[in-house]
């Protein structure tokens, strides 16, 4: 989940990525994202856009094998 206010009231726009794993939507805030079956480090990244301007912020997850 990822918090934003735009002081102009812009429409706010949400993209996220992973390199493995899925998400339940890739525009909707909040969303899940669901690991691979596979053990590994995966990045994920949301863009969150105005239109106007964008911020991008990453994460790494570390996920192990049960």
């Amino acid at each position: 989940h990822a918090s934003v206010t735009d002081k102009d009231n812009d429409p706010i726009k949400y993209t996220w990525n992973a390199d493995g794993g899925d998400f339940t939507s890739t525009s909707n805030n909040p969303t899940q994202w669901h690991a691979s079956a596979q053990a590994g480090t995966f990045t994920i990244t949301l863009i969150v856009s105005d239109g106007n301007f964008s911020v991008q912020k990453t994460k790494q997850i570390k996920v192990v094998s049960h």
